[in-house]
């Protein structure tokens, strides 16, 4: 809905800006083709997720209006919408540069990632154990805190039978 308050669980930097980044459903994802792409038990998302080089770039010209933090190491370029869900894979509306760490305590991709830290790995951690649902309008107690206005929208958008 328009307009609508999106309840967030967290502080806020766990979540991108919404003015940049909504979400972009891929266009290569239709109802029509759902069997044949997201619900595909053979499908995976490498074959779609662009290369380090591009996200590279893209966390470079991104980090610098999204963070405080400008240290790249500090990031991982994320999907909003999950490419398992629909996601668009390289279109920018649908990336953002995403702490490791917080920002009292920044954090780079090897770690140590302490326990009581919320960041990427621990979103990455809760979207692994959540995995793909059998149905998109699914939800868990997992994935309560990770819920977006744009997942939502992908949800409505493609509610696959699978």
């Amino acid at each position: 809905m328009p307009g609508s308050a999106v309840a967030r669980v967290g502080p806020s930097y766990l979540y991108p800006v919404q003015a940049t980044t909504p979400g972009l459903v891929s266009p290569a994802v239709t109802q029509a083709n759902i069997p044949q792409t997201i619900c595909s038990s053979t499908r995976s998302t490498k074959s779609i997720r662009p290369p380090a080089t591009y996200t590279t770039h893209l966390k470079q010209q991104l980090g610098a209006s999204h963070a405080t933090d400008q240290n790249p190491a500090h990031y991982e370029e994320d999907h909003f919408i999950s490419l398992e869900l629909g996601g668009h894979p390289r279109d920018p509306r649908n990336l953002w540069p995403e702490r490791w760490g917080t920002p009292a305590h920044p954090l780079a991709a090897r770690g140590p990632f302490p326990p009581h830290l919320v960041g990427a790995k621990s979103k990455d951690a809760v979207e692994r154990q959540r995995g793909m649902p059998k149905n998109l309008t699914e939800r868990s107690p997992h994935s309560a805190a990770w819920s977006s206005r744009a997942e939502a929208s992908a949800r409505r958008r493609l509610a696959p039978p699978c």
